[in-house]
């Protein structure tokens, strides 16, 4: 069941959202090539598991979400982003030509036996994606090639945290609608329990009443409409 908890804190270096969400990861979930649909399903169902503890973990540290987002935690969930995006994707590798024209090399992670060239430029996904507005835009008249890159880098990082943030928002709706659920099925269990207890009461007023001769006392009418109310009553 989700909870929530408290308000982020922040300031703390011994544990950030993006440490504790690579610890459990690596904890929770060895990722390898599945053998069958079986192990695919299987690896499926642990990643929603993990997603859960993550989006849980979320919760805990801030009370407003995922219904808000404050720049504050949007910022540490992109950094944790941007870290995989980088696993994934690997550096953009050029070298200078004539007239200061870039060169494609290769890429650090998709480039088979990647050998780093002398003099190369890097483009990485942190470098890309958080380089500011103003320095984005002037590359476009300086050095128009390296605009194109780095645009292209961007935007692909863009898709990639925004895909990646639906999917924990949703991840965190479900949990809490999940326990929002639950307790709604634990107060109806609880008003079903006093019906139940109710009943019992007037199974033993009713033979009572009856053996004083009370005419309102009629226990086969009694026991009739309260066969009746329990088959409406059906929870």
């Amino acid at each position: 069941m989700a909870t929530k908890q408290s308000k982020m804190v922040s300031g703390n270096p011994a544990a950030t959202i993006v440490e504790t969400q690579l610890t459990v990861i690596e904890t929770l979930q060895t990722i390898h090539a599945p053998q069958s649909v079986k192990d695919a399903a299987y690896q499926f169902a642990r990643s929603n598991e993990t997603a859960a503890t993550m989006a849980q973990f979320i919760i805990d540290a801030d009370s407003d979400f995922p219904e808000k987002i404050s720049p504050e935690l949007r910022g540490q969930l992109y950094a944790g982003f941007m870290l995989r995006a980088s696993e994934l994707r690997g550096n953009e590798i050029y070298t200078y030509g004539e007239n200061d024209t870039l060169i494609y090399r290769g890429n650090t992670v998709k480039t088979p036996n990647f050998k780093m060239p002398d003099k190369a430029v890097e483009f990485s996904v942190f470098y890309c994606a958080s380089m500011g507005a103003q320095d984005f835009g002037q590359l476009k008249s300086k050095h128009p090639q390296q605009h194109g890159i780095i645009k292209g880098i961007r935007e692909n990082f863009q898709r990639y945290a925004s895909n990646t943030l639906g999917d924990i928002v949703r991840a965190a709706k479900r949990l809490l609608n999940d326990g929002e659920s639950q307790k709604r099925a634990v107060a109806a269990h609880g008003f079903v329990e006093a019906l139940e207890k109710m009943f019992d009461t007037f199974d033993k007023r009713v033979k009572t009443a009856h053996n004083r001769n009370d005419a309102t006392a009629n226990e086969s009418k009694y026991l009739a409409a309260k066969n009746a109310f329990w088959n409406c009553y059906k929870v």
